[in-house]
């Protein structure tokens, strides 16, 4: 894949790579993302590469904590057959941790694949991240030609991760209409919070000091040192009344709200009435500025993509007009980007009437499932505080299990959230949960059984019923 691209709507492979871009993030707001797909496909008469995708799961009837922890953002993925001849920036960049990049990093070090993310708005920074740490832990030196993340109204969140002898600036290519304000808003955000500080003009005489000042304190760890610092020293939290509240209320809300034009006007009027300013000034910063290490390719008047060759440290946002404000605000809106983008770059894929739409079907290299007659419970362990359990669990394909990202544990009426769910080794799993939830005061079993729940993005809930009346005698 060579990521010298041309950006005027010349290049077929590039606009190719933009037309399954849409098609795949239209198809992720959908209650069913392949039936959507297909039927796009045949009465739009598409020309596409997409071949096979499988789409994470929703899972919209578990609790919303469970659910916002392990499940917050829902993502496709697709093979590509050519083979080579977001406080703010935190809470965003710990999503990608669920994320199976293991896959793709194996496609990329062993089958000889090239790996494209792509999103739309926040979910395009959480691309964008996963991008980075794909191109970190893979041991190929050429990188930057099988790897390409392209995002669409995509904040910057991601700075700081980024590394300038791993990631090139033709790697990560960042679409944004032109008068798109929510960009220019959660970019001045992320400046303000991450950029405008102390932190990044500590020299490494002032960390080493924090360090040493600090040393005794049980919290600071090899692992997490650079985390405590940047809570510590390095983010701001607005204060209460300032503008950086309201914006951050306000995208809260205008985010979900971008398509209903009732609720946007009121969430534009709210910010507009607590402002309480006619002109809205975003300043930027140079050390902001000087750590972009992307292309912004802006999408004009005229439709076409241009790369900005340079960015403004100050941006006016007229607030006397809302209409005015409301039509930029709209800009934002995945719609409104993809319809700017059909005439240059997407005429030669829709209405193909020479061609047989192509069926796509169901990947399924992600799906994993538990061999039921192999897996059972082997041993428990009691003591006055936990009760652990050690599982056998042969799941299928075996090197699937690495797709499990989260587990429950159900008995009687109690399901339970497993905070400890680990391999100890091979197939030997480890299970932990409170004491007095299965035994009572008197040592005594409150179950026959119990039944565990194992969650991954590509599956329906796998779940087993295990018998504990045989480990009776241990308690």
């Amino acid at each position: 894949m060579d990521n010298n691209f041309n950006f005027d709507g010349t290049d077929y492979q590039f606009n190719e790579i933009l037309f399954n871009s849409y098609l795949l993030i239209s198809a992720i707001y959908k209650d069913d993302p392949l039936r959507y797909l297909n039927e796009k496909v045949m009465t739009e008469k598409i020309k596409h590469t997409l071949g096979k995708v499988c789409v994470s799961q929703s899972f919209e009837q578990e609790d919303p904590q469970f659910k916002r922890k392990f499940f917050d953002f829902r993502f496709i993925v697709m093979p590509h057959v050519d083979q080579i001849s977001s406080r703010f920036k935190s809470s965003l960049y710990r999503r990608t941790k669920n994320f199976p990049e293991s896959f793709f990093l194996h496609k990329l070090n062993y089958q000889d694949y090239q790996v494209i993310l792509t999103g739309y708005s926040l979910s395009g920074a959480i691309a964008a991240m996963a991008t980075i740490n794909i191109q970190k832990f893979t041991s190929l030196p050429d990188i930057s030609k099988k790897t390409l993340f392209i995002g669409f109204g995509c904040p910057y969140i991601a700075e700081i991760y980024f590394d300038s002898d791993i990631v090139k600036e033709n790697q990560l290519l960042f679409i944004q209409n032109k008068n798109d304000l929510l960009v220019d808003l959660l970019d001045n955000l992320i400046d303000v919070v991450y950029f405008q500080q102390e932190m990044l003009k500590m020299n490494k005489q002032d960390i080493l000091d924090f360090i040493l000042q600090n040393r005794n304190d049980p919290s600071l760890t090899f692992d997490n040192i650079f985390d405590v610092i940047s809570d510590r020293l390095a983010v701001r939290k607005p204060r209460a009344g300032t503008d950086e509240v309201f914006l951050f209320q306000f995208f809260e809300n205008v985010l979900k709200d971008i398509n209903i034009d009732d609720k946007l006007k009121n969430d534009c009027k709210k910010l507009i009435n607590n402002l309480k300013k006619d002109k809205l000034e975003l300043i930027f910063s140079e050390l902001y500025k000087s750590q972009k290490k992307k292309i912004i390719l802006s999408l004009d008047e005229t439709q076409q993509l241009k790369v900005m060759d340079s960015f403004p440290l100050k941006i006016e946002i007229d607030l006397s007009s809302i209409e005015s404000f409301i039509q930029n605000i709209q800009q934002h809106s995945k719609e409104n980007y993809f319809s700017n983008l059909q005439n240059n770059y997407f005429k030669n894929f829709i209405n193909q009437t020479e061609n047989i739409p192509m069926e796509i079907s169901h990947l399924k290299d992600f799906e994993v499932s538990l061999v039921k007659n192999e897996s059972r419970l082997i041993d428990i362990n009691l003591d006055s505080e936990e009760f652990q359990m050690y599982f056998i669990l042969i799941f299928d394909p075996e090197n699937n299990y690495r797709f499990i990202i989260a587990a429950k544990c159900s008995f009687g009426d109690n399901v339970i959230d497993l905070d400890y769910f680990r391999k100890v080794y091979e197939n030997k799993y480890n299970v932990i949960v409170d004491r007095d939830l299965l035994v009572d005061k008197k040592g005594k079993l409150l179950y026959n059984s119990l039944k565990l729940i194992l969650y991954s993005h590509f599956n329906k809930p796998i779940e087993m019923e295990f018998d504990l009346t045989f480990f009776a005698n241990k308690i």
